[in-house]
């Protein structure tokens, strides 16, 4: 158990620990994978933790995992699976869970290979379909996909400079859409999308150099313009590749549960983070809390 502190930095973006007097932190053991594993996937479908690929101690594996019934399963679909990678991104999109890029580098070895396929899973028939489409300019990885509706999700890749890509789930197609500002250019970024504010928040990330962050961008859906937040994230570790997902709209704000289980800064050595944080949104006139 953990005391909680409210930390309030900027008008315009909010980090924070809840207060001690509505809740209080604790966390419990469950169980462990099948498996270490790093580098994967997640999303949630059904109310149903889905995991998939990632880095395990015998290399990358294309295993898809599930978390129900406070308990991991390994699941083994039918038919044919995508090839193992790490570094892939995935979002549940109209009823399914959506894969695209990654890779699987073998210590920059001439095997290394890195991935430019979709593929789609459906938990109802245990089988995976790959769709007749690639991830536009060639292959990605450490990259991101976000659910922006109940069909269309958006593709991140921060190899691109002033475009972003949309990928239709009933058409099965990319399209990509001109983006305006200053995009945050870094890679293994986590992300949430906030519906009342119609933005994608970029949380973290590494640059091509691989130091890492703890930026805060949003991207506006409706102006299609990123903006960097002005916060001051003194208190929050630079970090890549945390868990995030959206918590209940609380007073007109989104409220985003940041935890990591990802990569963060120790002094001179990376390892992984153990602390939980808060973000809080809010639109209005197009500024942010």
């Amino acid at each position: 158990r953990r005391n909680a502190r409210r930390l309030i930095h900027s008008p315009e973006m909010l980090w924070a620990w809840p207060l001690l007097a509505t809740v209080t932190v604790h966390w419990s053991w469950r169980q462990k994978a099948s498996v270490p594993v790093s580098a994967h996937c997640s999303t949630v479908l059904d109310k149903k933790v889905y995991s998939f690929g990632g880095l395990t101690p015998a290399g990358c594996t294309s295993q898809i995992r599930v978390f129900e019934g406070a308990r991991w399963k390994t699941l083994l679909p039918t038919g044919a699976i995508p090839p193992e990678r790490m570094h892939s991104a995935c979002c549940a999109l109209g009823g399914q869970i959506v894969v695209c890029g990654g890779s699987d580098v073998r210590d920059g070895s001439p095997g290394s290979l890195f991935y430019n396929d979709v593929w789609t899973f459906d938990s109802q028939t245990n089988s995976w379909t790959e769709v007749d489409a690639v991830t536009p300019l060639g292959p990605v990885s450490k990259h991101s996909i976000t659910a922006i509706n109940e069909t269309t999700a958006l593709l991140y890749n921060p190899n691109v400079g002033d475009t972003v890509f949309l990928y239709d789930s009933i058409s099965r197609t990319f399209s990509s859409q001109k983006v305006q500002g200053v995009q945050p250019q870094l890679f293994m970024m986590s992300t949430v999308y906030c519906p009342i504010n119609h933005v994608i928040a970029f949380v973290g990330g590494a640059s091509a150099t691989n130091s890492l962050s703890s930026s805060v961008f949003l991207l506006d859906l409706r102006t299609w313009t990123w903006t960097e937040s002005r916060a001051q994230t003194e208190s929050v570790t630079p970090r890549a590749s945390m868990a995030c997902l959206p918590l209940p709209v609380r007073e007109g704000k989104t409220r985003a549960l940041i935890f990591s289980g990802g990569i963060s800064e120790n002094g001179e050595k990376l390892g992984c983070a153990d602390d939980m944080w808060i973000l809080e949104i809010q639109a209005s006139n197009n500024t942010h809390r």
